[in-house]
């Protein structure tokens, strides 16, 4: 990952760079060439003005006749074409003269020109605005045919007053040229000359090349800084990426103490967080998967245990009978041991149907309008029967009127029988057993008391645990109360115990609000 992800950054930064230098190469092209050009502005400027004070001084000098060759070897006089169809020549030997779009320019070297050139370090030529003969200054030898053929327009821009560049004397000069044309301007504002200055573009070009060297050197060297800084930075982001990598490859193996030791609020933090957490959820649900486990081998091994007890009464009788061993005068007590074991036999198994049915979540049980004070007085009077047998009497203390409610008359009743029946089963003969009932502001509450032996701390732990009993010769299953529990929860009823050695276990119901 941490190769890709150089790889990435480096195409992006490589264009970058490439963006980054051809836009400072534009902008920094554009801003030399104008910074060139208004060098050049100053100079001519200067130069015009003085020029235009002074014009007998820039005259063409006789006496430094050297003439300038034009591309047929012959001379002409100084003059505009159209003031000179003919084309004759004039004072020949003088002068040279050369031809752009209809005007014929007379050439010829003048010393003032050449010790302002000097000056400057530029090639000067000043075009006579009456006769357009070219004074120039350098020692070279132009040929006035190879002048640009725009020349006219450029020097009526001039003449009109109007500034002008262009690159356009190379062929004439020899060599890249940026020319600037400047009017001349006599003491009355009127344009007289053109100036047109040759600054070569040697020196200009020497410097942008200088600046693209400054400019590829420093990009360079940030790419290359830009590079060592992000590939850090790759590598403090991939680090902790890769440890949650490496804790999810632990938690496919099924190491759920495997965390990524990550904190932070940024993404990866909370990536971190979020799969650190995945770890503790699929560590409780091992731990719960092993428990689950557990209590489904405790379960077969409680129900193998149950079952065994009666099954080995009913075929220990049975071979007795069937073997003839049972005095005569004992048989209808082997019978009676044989039936009370299948009507026990036929509780456990309907009680392990009923709590199966009621924990599965698929089970819905019925829902219907009904008296919770009718399902009470119900209960009571099946478990009188039992609490009669053994002397005890059941107090009972339940307002008069209806408690209107929604749920399942019949397994409300089994959830109140049972806990009835617990209570009579560990009440001493004699004792009694309260139940009480109250309801106030649409809530209800419904207390069983008795007085037996109550509960020690292990036995409170394991109270709703399956085929979890102490009651000894009582015989009971030890799914009793797990069926209360899983009645209660499926009516909304808040189910809670109070129990102390010696003093007796107090049931507390607490109903879902009444229909009122």
């Amino acid at each position: 990952m941490t190769r890709r992800l150089v790889v990435y950054f480096t195409i992006a930064l490589s264009v970058m760079a490439i963006l980054a230098y051809g836009l400072s190469w534009y902008t920094y092209r554009r801003a030399a060439l104008s910074s060139f050009r208004a060098e050049m502005e100053k100079k001519a400027s200067s130069m015009a003005t003085t020029l235009g004070e002074r014009p007998g001084s820039w005259e063409i000098d006789a006496d430094l006749g050297e003439q300038a060759q034009n591309s047929g070897g012959q001379t002409q006089g100084p003059g505009w074409r159209s003031q000179n169809p003919g084309g004759q020549a004039q004072d020949p030997g003088k002068h040279g003269s050369g031809e752009s779009k209809g005007r014929a320019y007379s050439m010829r070297r003048s010393s003032f020109v050449s010790f302002l050139q000097d000056l400057v370090g530029d090639d000067i030529w000043i075009i006579n605005r009456e006769d357009g003969s070219i004074a120039f200054g350098s020692e070279k030898a132009y040929d006035s045919a190879e002048l640009p053929e725009n020349m006219d327009a450029l020097l009526e821009r001039v003449f009109s007053g109007e500034r002008f560049f262009s690159e356009d004397f190379a062929t004439v000069l020899g060599t890249p040229t940026m020319t600037l044309g400047e009017p001349i301007k006599n003491q009355n504002e009127q344009v007289i000359a053109a100036l047109l200055m040759h600054t070569p573009l040697s020196a200009f070009n020497a410097t942008l090349q200088q600046g693209l060297l400054g400019l590829v050197v420093i990009i360079l060297l940030s790419s290359l800084v830009s590079w060592l800084l992000a590939l850090i930075l790759i590598r403090h982001f991939s680090r902790p990426l890769a440890q949650i990598g490496k804790v999810t490859r632990e938690l496919a193996r099924g190491n759920y103490a495997a965390h990524t030791g990550i904190s932070g609020k940024d993404a990866v933090g909370t990536l971190a967080a979020e799969v650190d957490s995945v770890a503790v959820t699929l560590a409780a649900a091992e731990k719960e998967r092993g428990q689950a486990e557990s209590a489904r081998r405790r379960f077969l091994a409680s129900v193998a245990h149950e079952l065994r007890t009666p099954v080995t009464i009913f075929r220990g009788g049975v071979e007795a009978l069937r073997d003839g061993v049972v005095a005569p005068e004992d048989v209808p007590r082997y019978y009676a041991t044989l039936a009370e074991n299948s009507y026990a036999l036929e509780r456990l198994v309907n009680d392990l149907l009923e709590l199966s049915r009621l924990e599965s979540p698929e089970f819905t049980i019925e829902n219907h309008e009904l008296d919770f004070s009718a399902v009470i007085s119900d209960a009571v009077r099946s478990a009188g029967q039992k609490a009669r047998s053994r002397n005890i009497r059941i107090l009972t203390d339940i307002p008069e009127g209806e408690y209107p409610m929604r749920g399942d008359y019949g397994r409300l009743r089994q959830l109140l029988l049972l806990l009835l029946d617990n209570a009579i089963e560990f009440s001493p003969e004699g004792g009694t057993v309260e139940l009480n009932f109250r309801y106030q502001g649409g809530v209800a509450w419904l207390m069983l008391r008795d007085h037996g032996s109550g509960m020690n701390e292990e036995t409170k732990a394991r109270l709703f645990e399956r085929f979890y009993t102490t009651r000894g010769s009582h015989g009971g299953s030890g799914l009793g109360l797990p069926l209360v529990r899983e009645i209660a929860l499926r009516h909304g009823i808040e189910l809670s115990f109070d129990s102390a050695l010696g003093v007796g276990t107090t049931f507390y119901l607490k109903l879902p609000p009444g229909i009122r």
